[in-house]
C-alpha cells in the first residue's frame, strides 16, 4: 500500500509476511505428508489385508487353503479396495465442513451493529424536542463522554475492576454494572464532539490517530463501552477502501439509477462527465 511505501516500512513489513510464510510452509509440509503417508497405507491396506487374513488362516487357525477359498478371498478383497478408498475422502470433506460450520457460526454469532443512537422519532426525537431533529441547538451528530474499543464489552460486577486507559475512568455506583473491553486499552477515550446541522466538518490528524475509528463510532460499526451518541437523521459513508459493485461500469458510475428506458438526460449526462473525468473515453473505444 502506498503508506508503507511512503513510511519506508517495507523492511519490516517484508520480514513480517516472511515469518507468516515461514509458518505456513511448515503446516503445508506437515499436510503434505500426512497426505503421502495416507495415499501409500490407502494402496497398499488391500494387498496386506489379504496377506495377513491368509497367514492368519492357515498359520494362527490351521485351516488348509485350497484355489477356490484363495480365489474367493481375493475377489471380496478388491470388491471393499473402492470402500476404503472413499474413507479419506470422506474425511477430508467431513473436516472441511467442520472448519466452515466453525466460520459461519462465528460470524452470524457476532454482535448486530448498534443503531439504537440514531434519530429517528419517538424517544430521540422527544428528547430533542421535535420529530426527526433537534429543534434545541439544531445538532446533528452528538458525542458525549465517549469511550469506544474495537473488542467485544461484556459485563463486569463492579468488584471486578474494568480495564481502562489513562483518560478514562469508572463511574462508582452501588451495585451498578459496567461493560468491560476484553482486549485492554480503548481505541477512543473521553470523546467529546458536537457537529451542527448543515456544517462542513473535517477531521484531521496522524496517521493511526483514530480519524476512521471516529467515524465508525458514530456509525455504531465499533462497540461503545461508555458515553452517548446521537445521530440526527439518516447517514452516508464512503470509506477509503475503494469498492465496486459486482455490475457493469455504467451501473456502478449511476449506481444503480440506470436501469430506467430509456435513460434520463440526467444520467446521460452525469454519467459522460464522469467517464470524462476519469480520462476513459479513449479506453471505451478501445
Amino acid at each position: 500500500r502506498p503508506i508503507i511505501k511512503s513510511c519506508a516500512l517495507e523492511s519490516g513489513f517484508l520480514q513480517k509476511i516472511h515469518e507468516k510464510r515461514v509458518s505456513e510452509l511448515k503446516v503445508l509440509r506437515q499436510l503434505q505428508n500426512g497426505w503421502i503417508g495416507l495415499v501409500v497405507l490407502m494402496t497398499a491396506m488391500p494387498s496386506l489385508t489379504q496377506t495377513a487374513t491368509f497367514i492368519t488362516d492357515t498359520v494362527i487357525i490351521g485351516n488348509s487353503l485350497d484355489a477356490a477359498t484363495a480365489f474367493t478371498t481375493m475377489a471380496l478383497m478388491d470388491q471393499l479396495r473402492a470402500s476404503m478408498t472413499i474413507i479419506p475422502w470422506c474425511s477430508q470433506q467431513l473436516m472441511m465442513a467442520a472448519v466452515s460450520l466453525g466460520r459461519i457460526n462465528k460470524f452470524l454469532s457476532r454482535p448486530e451493529v448498534d443503531l439504537t443512537h440514531r434519530g429517528t422519532g419517538g424517544a430521540k426525537a422527544a428528547r430533542y424536542g421535535g420529530v426527526g431533529g433537534a429543534s434545541d441547538d439544531n445538532t446533528a451528530v452528538r458525542v458525549t463522554n465517549g469511550c469506544f474499543s474495537w473488542g467485544t464489552p461484556r459485563q463486569t460486577s463492579q468488584d471486578e475492576p474494568m480495564k481502562v486507559s489513562d483518560q478514562a475512568s469508572a463511574d462508582e455506583g452501588g451495585g451498578e454494572q459496567k461493560e468491560e473491553v476484553s482486549s485492554d486499552p480503548y481505541v477512543l477515550s473521553n470523546i467529546e464532539l458536537h457537529i451542527p446541522r448543515g456544517s462542513l466538518t473535517c477531521i484531521y490528524g496522524v496517521t493511526g490517530g483514530g480519524k476512521s475509528s471516529l467515524l465508525s463510532a458514530i456509525l455504531g460499526e465499533i462497540s461503545k463501552v461508555n458515553g452517548d451518541v446521537e445521530v440526527v437523521g439518516s447517514c452516508a459513508y464512503t470509506p477509503q477502501k475503494a469498492w465496486a459493485q459486482n455490475a457493469t461500469i455504467k451501473s456502478n458510475i449511476l449506481f444503480g439509477h440506470d436501469e430506467a428506458s430509456p435513460p434520463t438526460q440526467e444520467q446521460v449526462t452525469r454519467y459522460e462527465s464522469v467517464v470524462e473525468a476519469c480520462a476513459l473515453t479513449d479506453d471505451f473505444k478501445q
